[in-house]
């Protein structure tokens, strides 16, 4: 990674840790960028795709990873209850996830 991609990224790792650090507000799973966990809040799509997720073990309290994002940046790859499952960012917008118990996996 080049100095100045990852001087951005720093910087936008650290705006995500203080993000965090705020009282809980609107924050949706496709923010998260690689290695940042955070916990579901709420599942705001339809009945079908809702139980979908639920059936993957998306529930309010799980705790999500991401791990990886295709080479266009969709979709991305997320680690939930041991498993690793691709979401589409279209429907990764339909989470939302508190950003209080959002952190760095690692830091």
């Amino acid at each position: 990674m080049s100095g100045e991609k990852f001087s951005h990224a720093l910087e936008k790792a650290e705006k995500f840790r203080e993000r965090g650090r705020k009282m809980c507000e609107r924050f949706l799973l496709n923010e998260l960028e690689q290695n940042q966990t955070g916990e579901v809040r709420k599942i705001l799509s339809e009945p079908e795709m809702k139980r979908r997720f639920q059936d993957i073990g998306l529930i309010c309290g799980t705790k999500v990873t991401c791990v990886g994002k295709g080479p266009f940046g969709d979709p991305k790859a997320y680690e939930i209850r041991g498993a690793v499952v691709a979401i589409r960012n279209s429907d990764a917008e339909q989470i939302e996830i508190c950003p209080e118990r959002i952190s760095e996996k690692g830091v």
